[in-house]
């Protein structure tokens, strides 16, 4: 079949498309990806939302909007019209211990103006049964690396960093592991008027502050059991914590934050420490993260994953065109040792056009 994919993350930067030509278990064809930045003043009304200062009902059709434009323009690129949309819309709340996960989107104007069928509301049936409703991607991963591995992990550094440990090509588990980009962004946005550290520019110029990551590291998360998961603002307390620095320093501390949860779960993953690990995301693009990341990991090589062939930027919206099709042919998409749900669990509904 052929999917398209969208993914709007946490860093709540833009929506990523992709096209892929799919079985539900491998990827036969990558098609074409497309990246549609947020206005700035709708990133911070999604912000707003997501900090509880405004209604998601306010902002819910112009994130639908946003993506219908990148439909559009990867039917334009790649000549093909999709046979199915994967939709994950945009978290605004996660708190799965309470049986909430709650993603904003409105299939049903999405599948209306392109003409094709959508499948959304992709994590709420794991959360019904018992899982996290994260991570999703686990699947993917699974069907994108192809072998000749003991044991790799793939981790991907989104708004949130979250890790995949496959062995051979059986999925071992999966999890969140703790902040990524989501609050080096905000620290950007709010002291430099821009939406992210370019290749990790600032933080390089800054000090760490060595005080407030080891606090970071006392926090309960870090040894609560896996498989677990985040929402964005479980970290909240940060923000108040290195007001008071100068503006490199703090993104500097919050860019060591996110290599320092990444080593934890590396070295605290007993019978499954990788021989390898491959970053997608956007902070595959951070030099200073991946430096830093490869400084404290040191024996585990820290790979770009487009050091095999594939797109780092867009393996969450693949990951959703995916797991769309694997929606519709009923598949199974999370399973207990990737969410921990009590059973292989098919995620998704279908909104036909």
């Amino acid at each position: 079949m052929i999917s398209l994919g969208l993914m709007s993350g946490t860093s709540c930067d833009g929506v990523d498309g992709a096209i892929i030509e799919t079985d539900g278990h491998k990827v036969q064809k990558f098609i074409a990806e497309y990246y549609l930045p947020y206005d700035p003043e709708f990133s911070k009304q999604l912000l707003a939302v997501m900090q509880g200062k405004m209604s998601y009902l306010d902002i819910e059709n112009e994130l639908t909007n946003y993506h219908i434009k990148v439909v559009k323009e990867l039917e334009k690129l790649s000549g093909v019209t999709p046979e199915v949309i994967g939709f994950h819309g945009q978290t605004i709340f996660h708190d799965p211990s309470r049986g909430i996960t709650f993603q904003i989107s409105n299939p049903h104007l999405l599948a209306a103006k392109t003409k094709v069928n959508v499948v959304a509301d992709f994590r709420r049936r794991d959360v019904a049964y018992g899982g996290q409703g994260a991570p999703l991607v686990p699947i993917f991963h699974k069907a994108i690396m192809n072998g000749g591995y003991k044991t790799v992990a793939v981790i991907n550094i989104g708004g949130v960093s979250n890790i995949t440990y496959i062995d051979g090509q059986d999925v071992l588990l999966g999890y969140d592991l703790g902040p990524g980009n989501a609050y080096i962004n905000d620290a950007m946005r709010k002291y430099y008027n821009k939406p992210y550290d370019d290749g990790g520019k600032i933080a390089a110029s800054g000090k760490v502050n060595e005080e407030i990551v080891q606090k970071f590291m006392q926090d309960p998360f870090f040894v609560t059991s896996i498989p677990k998961s985040l929402d964005r603002n479980h970290f909240a307390w940060l923000a108040g914590e290195l007001e008071s620095g100068a503006t490199e320093d703090i993104v500097a501390t919050l860019t060591m934050i996110t290599a320092k949860s990444i080593a934890y779960a590396l070295f605290n993953s007993g019978d499954n420490m990788p021989e390898s690990a491959f970053i997608c995301g956007g902070g595959a693009h951070n030099k200073t993260m991946m430096d830093w990341l490869s400084k404290e990991v040191e024996g585990i090589p820290v790979r770009n994953i487009s050091d095999l062939g594939l797109k780092s930027d867009f393996i969450e919206a693949q990951a959703f065109a995916f797991l769309a099709v694997r929606c519709i042919k009923n598949m199974p998409s999370t399973f207990p040792s990737t969410t921990g749900v009590s059973q292989a669990t098919v995620c998704g509904i279908c909104f036909p056009f």
